[in-house]
Protein backbone atom coordinates (compact mmCIF):
# COMPACT_ATOMS: atom_id res chain seq x y z
CA UNK A 1 0.00 0.00 0.00
CA UNK A 2 1.02 3.55 -0.33
CA UNK A 3 0.29 6.74 1.32
CA UNK A 4 0.32 10.14 -0.32
CA UNK A 5 2.29 13.23 2.14
CA UNK A 6 -0.22 14.90 4.37
CA UNK A 7 -2.28 11.85 4.47
CA UNK A 8 -3.09 11.07 8.12
CA UNK A 9 -3.21 7.01 7.93
CA UNK A 10 -5.84 5.54 9.90
CA UNK A 11 -4.27 3.01 12.86
CA UNK A 12 -5.22 0.18 10.62
CA UNK A 13 -2.89 1.68 7.76
CA UNK A 14 -0.07 2.29 9.97
CA UNK A 15 0.24 -1.12 11.02
CA UNK A 16 -0.50 -3.13 7.38
CA UNK A 17 2.18 -5.39 6.78
CA UNK A 18 5.31 -4.12 4.74
CA UNK A 19 8.96 -5.17 3.74
CA UNK A 20 11.66 -3.52 5.81
CA UNK A 21 12.67 -1.34 2.89
CA UNK A 22 9.48 -0.16 2.29
CA UNK A 23 8.71 0.80 5.69
CA UNK A 24 11.87 2.98 6.23
CA UNK A 25 10.92 4.27 3.22
CA UNK A 26 7.33 5.53 3.26
CA UNK A 27 6.41 8.32 4.11
CA UNK A 28 4.93 6.89 7.08
CA UNK A 29 8.43 7.47 8.65
CA UNK A 30 7.90 11.56 9.45
CA UNK A 31 10.86 13.04 9.20
CA UNK A 32 13.41 11.08 10.85
CA UNK A 33 16.00 10.03 8.03
CA UNK A 34 19.82 9.13 8.31
CA UNK A 35 21.67 7.05 10.26
CA UNK A 36 18.56 6.75 12.76
CA UNK A 37 16.39 5.51 9.55
CA UNK A 38 12.71 6.22 9.23
CA UNK A 39 10.21 5.82 11.81
CA UNK A 40 5.61 6.02 11.77
CA UNK A 41 5.23 9.00 14.27
CA UNK A 42 7.37 11.32 16.10
CA UNK A 43 7.17 10.79 19.57
CA UNK A 44 4.96 13.58 20.53
CA UNK A 45 2.10 11.87 18.53
CA UNK A 46 2.43 9.35 20.69
CA UNK A 47 3.33 10.81 24.18
CA UNK A 48 6.62 10.37 24.33
CA UNK A 49 9.72 13.37 24.59
CA UNK A 50 12.06 13.03 21.78
CA UNK A 51 15.35 14.52 23.86
CA UNK A 52 14.73 12.30 26.91
CA UNK A 53 14.76 9.10 23.93
CA UNK A 54 18.16 10.27 23.87
CA UNK A 55 19.31 9.28 26.66
CA UNK A 56 18.34 5.51 25.76
CA UNK A 57 20.47 6.22 22.53
CA UNK A 58 23.36 7.67 24.39
CA UNK A 59 23.11 4.49 27.13
CA UNK A 60 23.16 2.03 24.39
CA UNK A 61 25.41 4.00 22.26
CA UNK A 62 28.35 4.55 24.64
CA UNK A 63 28.01 1.33 26.21
CA UNK A 64 31.52 -0.55 26.75
CA UNK A 65 29.79 -4.20 26.40
CA UNK A 66 28.44 -3.33 23.42
CA UNK A 67 29.95 -3.10 19.63
CA UNK A 68 26.85 -1.99 18.49
CA UNK A 69 23.25 -2.73 18.37
CA UNK A 70 19.74 -1.06 16.76
CA UNK A 71 16.57 -0.21 18.71
CA UNK A 72 12.94 0.90 18.27
CA UNK A 73 10.21 2.01 20.67
CA UNK A 74 6.64 1.83 19.79
CA UNK A 75 3.79 3.40 21.41
CA UNK A 76 0.08 2.73 21.19
CA UNK A 77 0.95 0.65 18.19
CA UNK A 78 3.19 3.04 16.49
CA UNK A 79 7.11 3.00 16.32
CA UNK A 80 8.16 6.68 17.16
CA UNK A 81 11.83 5.68 17.34
CA UNK A 82 14.44 3.33 15.71
CA UNK A 83 18.31 4.18 16.04
CA UNK A 84 21.26 2.31 14.70
CA UNK A 85 24.75 2.54 17.27
CA UNK A 86 27.92 1.07 16.50
CA UNK A 87 29.21 -1.24 14.27
CA UNK A 88 28.53 -4.66 13.37
CA UNK A 89 32.10 -5.70 13.03
CA UNK A 90 34.66 -4.27 15.02
CA UNK A 91 37.38 -5.51 12.53
CA UNK A 92 35.79 -4.19 9.39
CA UNK A 93 34.45 -0.99 10.52
CA UNK A 94 31.09 -2.09 9.04
CA UNK A 95 27.94 0.11 10.57
CA UNK A 96 25.46 -1.23 12.34
CA UNK A 97 22.11 -0.14 10.29
CA UNK A 98 18.35 -0.74 10.27
CA UNK A 99 18.31 -3.77 8.47
CA UNK A 100 21.07 -5.84 10.55
CA UNK A 101 20.69 -9.47 11.41
CA UNK A 102 20.98 -11.05 14.38
CA UNK A 103 21.13 -14.72 15.98
CA UNK A 104 18.25 -13.44 18.48
CA UNK A 105 18.38 -17.20 20.38
CA UNK A 106 15.95 -17.08 23.04
CA UNK A 107 13.87 -14.58 21.91
CA UNK A 108 12.65 -17.24 19.25
CA UNK A 109 10.48 -18.91 22.44
CA UNK A 110 8.02 -16.07 21.80
CA UNK A 111 7.40 -16.96 18.31
CA UNK A 112 7.20 -20.78 19.32
CA UNK A 113 4.99 -20.35 21.92
CA UNK A 114 2.59 -18.29 19.00
CA UNK A 115 2.76 -20.72 16.92
CA UNK A 116 1.72 -23.62 19.28
CA UNK A 117 -1.03 -20.99 20.57
CA UNK A 118 -2.41 -20.94 17.12
CA UNK A 119 -2.79 -24.64 16.86
CA UNK A 120 -4.41 -24.16 20.36
CA UNK A 121 -7.21 -22.09 18.74
CA UNK A 122 -7.67 -25.08 15.95
CA UNK A 123 -8.91 -27.35 19.15
CA UNK A 124 -5.63 -29.45 18.33
CA UNK A 125 -4.70 -30.39 21.67
CA UNK A 126 -5.86 -28.65 25.71
CA UNK A 127 -2.85 -27.08 27.48
CA UNK A 128 -3.11 -29.89 30.13
CA UNK A 129 -3.04 -32.38 28.07
CA UNK A 130 -0.54 -35.45 28.69
CA UNK A 131 2.54 -34.41 25.79
CA UNK A 132 2.43 -38.45 25.68
CA UNK A 133 -1.16 -38.11 24.04
CA UNK A 134 0.80 -36.73 20.81
CA UNK A 135 4.57 -37.50 21.78
CA UNK A 136 4.07 -40.92 23.11
CA UNK A 137 8.39 -41.53 23.77
CA UNK A 138 6.94 -39.13 26.94
CA UNK A 139 4.86 -41.87 28.43
CA UNK A 140 7.35 -42.86 30.79
CA UNK A 141 8.82 -40.24 32.15
CA UNK A 142 10.89 -40.52 35.48
CA UNK A 143 12.76 -38.00 37.54
CA UNK A 144 16.20 -38.16 38.35
CA UNK A 145 17.16 -39.02 42.29
CA UNK A 146 20.98 -39.49 42.11
CA UNK A 147 24.19 -40.55 40.35
CA UNK A 148 26.61 -43.13 41.71
CA UNK A 149 29.70 -44.04 39.24
CA UNK A 150 27.39 -45.19 36.05
CA UNK A 151 24.35 -46.11 37.95
CA UNK A 152 21.69 -43.57 37.68
CA UNK A 153 18.98 -43.94 40.32
CA UNK A 154 15.29 -42.58 39.06
CA UNK A 155 11.85 -42.63 40.51
CA UNK A 156 8.59 -42.46 38.09
CA UNK A 157 7.05 -39.00 37.27
CA UNK A 158 4.11 -38.34 39.90
CA UNK A 159 2.28 -37.42 36.97
CA UNK A 160 2.56 -36.55 33.53
CA UNK A 161 4.42 -33.56 31.60
CA UNK A 162 1.38 -31.70 30.19
CA UNK A 163 1.58 -28.82 27.34
CA UNK A 164 1.36 -26.51 29.75
CA UNK A 165 4.28 -27.34 31.49
CA UNK A 166 6.17 -27.33 28.47
CA UNK A 167 5.53 -23.78 27.94
CA UNK A 168 6.40 -22.25 31.48
CA UNK A 169 9.42 -24.50 31.98
CA UNK A 170 7.92 -26.23 34.74
CA UNK A 171 7.94 -30.12 32.73
CA UNK A 172 11.28 -31.11 34.71
CA UNK A 173 13.75 -30.97 32.19
CA UNK A 174 17.33 -29.05 32.38
CA UNK A 175 18.78 -27.55 29.35
CA UNK A 176 22.51 -29.15 29.40
CA UNK A 177 24.76 -26.18 28.56
CA UNK A 178 24.32 -24.02 31.23
CA UNK A 179 25.25 -25.87 34.78
CA UNK A 180 27.57 -29.07 36.00
CA UNK A 181 25.17 -30.70 38.06
CA UNK A 182 25.07 -34.74 37.60
CA UNK A 183 22.09 -34.27 35.36
CA UNK A 184 23.08 -31.99 33.13
CA UNK A 185 26.36 -34.29 32.16
CA UNK A 186 24.00 -36.81 31.27
CA UNK A 187 22.64 -34.71 28.83
CA UNK A 188 26.05 -33.59 27.41
CA UNK A 189 26.79 -37.39 27.42
CA UNK A 190 23.19 -37.86 24.98
CA UNK A 191 24.34 -35.36 23.12
CA UNK A 192 21.57 -33.30 24.23
CA UNK A 193 22.76 -29.72 23.28
CA UNK A 194 20.23 -27.27 21.60
CA UNK A 195 23.28 -25.21 20.22
CA UNK A 196 24.45 -24.81 16.82
CA UNK A 197 26.80 -28.18 16.84
CA UNK A 198 24.15 -30.21 16.97
CA UNK A 199 23.43 -31.84 13.71
CA UNK A 200 20.43 -34.09 14.63
CA UNK A 201 17.02 -33.28 13.33
CA UNK A 202 13.87 -32.11 15.64
CA UNK A 203 12.58 -35.40 15.52
CA UNK A 204 15.82 -37.17 16.50
CA UNK A 205 16.47 -34.59 19.07
CA UNK A 206 13.26 -34.46 20.81
CA UNK A 207 13.27 -38.26 21.27
CA UNK A 208 16.22 -38.65 23.30
CA UNK A 209 15.26 -35.66 25.05
CA UNK A 210 12.17 -38.01 26.34
CA UNK A 211 14.88 -40.62 27.49
CA UNK A 212 16.31 -38.37 29.93
CA UNK A 213 15.00 -38.31 33.22
CA UNK A 214 13.13 -34.95 34.72
CA UNK A 215 15.23 -32.85 37.05
CA UNK A 216 11.80 -31.85 39.02
CA UNK A 217 7.79 -33.77 39.05
CA UNK A 218 6.28 -31.87 36.21
CA UNK A 219 4.98 -29.14 37.52
CA UNK A 220 6.28 -29.24 41.16
CA UNK A 221 9.14 -26.86 40.18
CA UNK A 222 10.61 -24.26 37.61
CA UNK A 223 13.55 -25.09 35.53
CA UNK A 224 14.54 -23.32 32.17
CA UNK A 225 15.33 -25.84 29.64
CA UNK A 226 14.80 -27.64 26.22
CA UNK A 227 11.18 -27.65 26.92
CA UNK A 228 10.49 -25.32 23.59
CA UNK A 229 12.39 -27.29 21.26
CA UNK A 230 9.92 -30.21 22.52
CA UNK A 231 7.01 -27.54 22.03
CA UNK A 232 8.62 -27.11 18.12
CA UNK A 233 8.56 -30.80 17.43
CA UNK A 234 4.89 -31.01 18.83
CA UNK A 235 3.58 -28.37 16.06
CA UNK A 236 5.25 -30.62 13.26
CA UNK A 237 2.94 -33.26 14.77
CA UNK A 238 0.23 -31.42 14.93
CA UNK A 239 0.70 -29.47 11.93
CA UNK A 240 1.97 -32.30 9.69
CA UNK A 241 4.72 -29.81 8.40
CA UNK A 242 8.01 -28.79 9.10
CA UNK A 243 8.47 -26.70 11.84
CA UNK A 244 10.48 -24.05 9.67
CA UNK A 245 7.22 -23.98 7.20
CA UNK A 246 5.03 -23.71 9.71
CA UNK A 247 6.43 -20.55 10.89
CA UNK A 248 7.02 -19.15 7.52
CA UNK A 249 3.62 -19.78 6.14
CA UNK A 250 1.70 -18.68 9.35
CA UNK A 251 3.49 -16.26 10.86
CA UNK A 252 6.37 -14.64 9.11
CA UNK A 253 5.28 -13.71 5.45
CA UNK A 254 1.62 -13.07 7.21
CA UNK A 255 3.57 -10.09 9.68
CA UNK A 256 6.08 -9.45 6.62
CA UNK A 257 8.82 -11.01 8.46
CA UNK A 258 11.44 -10.70 5.48
CA UNK A 259 14.38 -11.38 7.29
CA UNK A 260 13.07 -14.06 9.84
CA UNK A 261 13.82 -17.50 9.56
CA UNK A 262 16.26 -20.37 10.49
CA UNK A 263 18.67 -19.98 7.22
CA UNK A 264 20.27 -16.99 5.90
CA UNK A 265 20.48 -16.38 2.19
CA UNK A 266 24.36 -14.89 1.09
CA UNK A 267 23.16 -11.80 0.57
CA UNK A 268 21.25 -11.68 4.18
CA UNK A 269 24.55 -13.03 5.50
CA UNK A 270 26.60 -10.18 4.79
CA UNK A 271 23.93 -8.30 6.79
CA UNK A 272 24.71 -10.12 9.80
CA UNK A 273 26.29 -8.91 12.91
CA UNK A 274 29.36 -10.79 14.86
CA UNK A 275 28.66 -12.01 18.49
CA UNK A 276 30.86 -11.01 21.08
CA UNK A 277 32.25 -11.77 24.20
CA UNK A 278 34.36 -10.54 27.08
CA UNK A 279 38.25 -11.50 27.02
CA UNK A 280 41.65 -10.50 28.64
CA UNK A 281 41.80 -8.37 25.35
CA UNK A 282 38.78 -6.41 25.41
CA UNK A 283 35.43 -7.60 23.31
CA UNK A 284 36.29 -11.24 21.46
CA UNK A 285 34.78 -12.27 17.98
CA UNK A 286 33.04 -15.80 18.95
CA UNK A 287 34.65 -18.25 16.49
CA UNK A 288 32.20 -20.73 16.86
CA UNK A 289 29.44 -19.38 14.76
CA UNK A 290 31.65 -18.97 11.69
CA UNK A 291 33.18 -22.30 12.00
CA UNK A 292 29.83 -23.84 12.65
CA UNK A 293 28.16 -21.76 10.39
CA UNK A 294 26.66 -24.85 8.35
CA UNK A 295 25.00 -26.19 11.36
CA UNK A 296 23.30 -22.78 12.45
CA UNK A 297 21.98 -21.69 9.37
CA UNK A 298 24.22 -19.76 6.77
CA UNK A 299 23.85 -20.65 3.92
CA UNK A 300 21.51 -24.31 4.64
CA UNK A 301 19.29 -24.95 6.73
CA UNK A 302 20.55 -26.50 9.85
CA UNK A 303 19.34 -29.40 10.58
CA UNK A 304 17.93 -28.83 14.21
CA UNK A 305 14.83 -26.43 14.02
CA UNK A 306 15.59 -25.18 17.69
CA UNK A 307 12.15 -23.29 18.73
CA UNK A 308 14.28 -22.26 22.00
CA UNK A 309 17.04 -20.93 19.94
CA UNK A 310 17.23 -20.87 16.47
CA UNK A 311 16.08 -18.07 14.35
CA UNK A 312 17.49 -14.85 13.00
CA UNK A 313 16.20 -11.34 12.69
CA UNK A 314 16.16 -8.09 12.57
CA UNK A 315 14.63 -5.37 14.43
CA UNK A 316 11.79 -4.33 12.23
CA UNK A 317 11.28 -7.89 12.20
CA UNK A 318 10.87 -8.62 15.52
CA UNK A 319 8.96 -5.16 16.19
CA UNK A 320 6.17 -6.32 13.95
CA UNK A 321 6.28 -9.58 15.75
CA UNK A 322 5.99 -7.31 19.22
CA UNK A 323 2.97 -5.17 17.69
CA UNK A 324 1.04 -7.92 16.67
CA UNK A 325 0.74 -8.79 20.34
CA UNK A 326 0.41 -5.83 21.47
CA UNK A 327 -1.94 -5.60 19.17
CA UNK A 328 -3.71 -8.36 21.28
CA UNK A 329 -2.70 -10.74 17.95
CA UNK A 330 -3.37 -8.73 15.19
CA UNK A 331 -0.88 -6.39 12.81
CA UNK A 332 -3.32 -4.41 10.63
CA UNK A 333 -5.18 -7.19 8.04
CA UNK A 334 -3.09 -10.08 9.53
CA UNK A 335 -4.95 -11.68 12.65
CA UNK A 336 -2.40 -14.45 13.86
CA UNK A 337 -4.25 -15.05 17.35
CA UNK A 338 -7.23 -14.18 19.00
CA UNK A 339 -7.69 -11.32 21.39
CA UNK A 340 -8.00 -14.26 24.49
CA UNK A 341 -5.31 -16.06 23.60
CA UNK A 342 -2.90 -13.11 23.70
CA UNK A 343 -4.35 -12.47 26.86
CA UNK A 344 -3.94 -16.17 27.93
CA UNK A 345 -0.62 -16.38 27.16
CA UNK A 346 0.58 -13.13 29.10
CA UNK A 347 -0.74 -14.17 32.53
CA UNK A 348 0.56 -15.64 35.09
CA UNK A 349 0.73 -19.82 34.79
CA UNK A 350 2.37 -20.18 37.97
CA UNK A 351 -0.54 -21.97 40.57
CA UNK A 352 -2.06 -19.74 43.55
CA UNK A 353 -0.65 -16.98 41.70
CA UNK A 354 3.05 -17.57 43.53
CA UNK A 355 5.98 -15.93 41.85
CA UNK A 356 9.13 -18.05 40.33
CA UNK A 357 11.33 -16.83 43.57
CA UNK A 358 8.79 -19.38 45.33
CA UNK A 359 10.29 -21.75 43.64
CA UNK A 360 14.47 -23.90 43.62
CA UNK A 361 15.29 -23.30 40.01
CA UNK A 362 16.47 -20.33 39.23
CA UNK A 363 17.43 -18.03 35.91
CA UNK A 364 20.97 -16.42 36.02
CA UNK A 365 19.60 -13.32 34.11
CA UNK A 366 18.11 -11.50 37.28
CA UNK A 367 18.83 -10.31 40.54
CA UNK A 368 15.46 -12.04 41.80
CA UNK A 369 12.29 -13.62 40.95
CA UNK A 370 10.14 -12.44 43.60
CA UNK A 371 7.56 -10.60 41.74
CA UNK A 372 7.87 -12.54 38.26
CA UNK A 373 5.36 -14.84 36.92
CA UNK A 374 5.94 -16.98 33.61
CA UNK A 375 3.34 -16.99 31.10
CA UNK A 376 2.96 -19.55 27.68
CA UNK A 377 5.99 -18.62 26.61
CA UNK A 378 6.85 -15.11 28.17
CA UNK A 379 8.10 -13.79 31.65
CA UNK A 380 5.53 -11.68 33.28
CA UNK A 381 5.65 -8.53 36.12
CA UNK A 382 3.68 -9.29 38.63
CA UNK A 383 4.69 -6.22 40.90
CA UNK A 384 7.35 -4.05 41.91
CA UNK A 385 9.28 -6.79 43.92
CA UNK A 386 10.85 -7.62 40.54
CA UNK A 387 12.40 -4.38 40.70
CA UNK A 388 11.96 -3.52 37.06
CA UNK A 389 10.30 0.37 35.84
CA UNK A 390 7.21 -0.93 34.33
CA UNK A 391 3.73 -1.77 34.79
CA UNK A 392 2.27 -4.91 36.61
CA UNK A 393 1.44 -7.36 34.15
CA UNK A 394 4.34 -6.24 31.63
CA UNK A 395 5.69 -9.14 29.65
CA UNK A 396 8.72 -9.80 28.40
CA UNK A 397 11.73 -11.81 26.76
CA UNK A 398 15.84 -11.88 25.57
CA UNK A 399 18.01 -13.93 23.94
CA UNK A 400 21.51 -15.34 25.12
CA UNK A 401 23.00 -13.03 22.93
CA UNK A 402 21.76 -9.76 23.93
CA UNK A 403 18.51 -9.16 22.25
CA UNK A 404 15.53 -7.80 23.94
CA UNK A 405 11.87 -7.29 24.01
CA UNK A 406 9.40 -5.68 26.63
CA UNK A 407 5.79 -4.78 26.47
CA UNK A 408 4.02 -2.36 28.51
CA UNK A 409 -0.04 -3.06 28.42
CA UNK A 410 -0.50 -0.45 31.05
CA UNK A 411 1.28 1.86 29.20
CA UNK A 412 0.85 0.56 25.50
CA UNK A 413 4.53 0.64 25.35
CA UNK A 414 6.82 -2.20 23.21
CA UNK A 415 10.76 -1.81 23.16
CA UNK A 416 12.85 -4.01 21.04
CA UNK A 417 16.51 -3.64 20.86
CA UNK A 418 18.97 -5.91 19.70
CA UNK A 419 22.90 -6.48 20.09
CA UNK A 420 25.40 -9.64 19.96
CA UNK A 421 27.13 -9.64 23.37
CA UNK A 422 27.18 -13.04 25.17
CA UNK A 423 26.30 -13.97 27.43
CA UNK A 424 23.44 -11.52 28.25
CA UNK A 425 23.11 -12.53 31.86
CA UNK A 426 26.99 -11.83 32.68
CA UNK A 427 28.75 -8.86 34.73
CA UNK A 428 28.69 -6.82 31.37
CA UNK A 429 25.65 -6.69 30.33
CA UNK A 430 23.95 -7.59 32.83
CA UNK A 431 22.11 -4.06 34.14
CA UNK A 432 20.88 -3.18 30.11
CA UNK A 433 17.87 -5.16 30.23
CA UNK A 434 16.22 -3.25 33.11
CA UNK A 435 17.68 0.09 31.90
CA UNK A 436 16.07 -0.76 28.60
CA UNK A 437 12.50 -0.52 30.68
CA UNK A 438 13.27 2.73 33.09
CA UNK A 439 14.88 4.57 29.96
CA UNK A 440 11.79 4.36 28.64
CA UNK A 441 9.40 4.50 30.99
CA UNK A 442 10.92 8.27 32.01
CA UNK A 443 10.20 9.37 28.41
CA UNK A 444 6.58 8.74 28.85
CA UNK A 445 5.36 12.45 29.12
CA UNK A 446 1.79 11.99 29.21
Amino acid sequence: SSLALGHEPSPCELLQPLSVAAWLSSPRGMGVKGRKGQVRAPPSAVGLCADRLMRLDRFLGEHPTLPGSVLAVARRGRVCHLAAHGTRNVASGMPMEDNTIFRIFSMTKIVTAVAIMQLYEKGLFQLDDPLYDYLPAFKESRVFVSKEGTTVTTEPARQPITVRHLLTHTAGFVYGIFEDTPLDDIYKEAGINPGPANGAPLESFVDAVARMPLKYHPGENFKYSVATEVVGRLIEVLSGTSFDEYLRVNIFEPLGMVDTGFMLSDSQAARLAEVYEASDNGLTVIDEFHTMATHFGVGKLPQLLSGGGGLFSTVPDFMRFSLMLAGKGCLGSARILGRKTVELMTQNHLPGGRDLGSYDGDLPDFHTMKGLGIGLGVAVVLNADFGWHCSPGSYFWQGVASTWHLHDPVEELTVVAMAQFMPVFGPEAFSIRAALASLTAQAIID
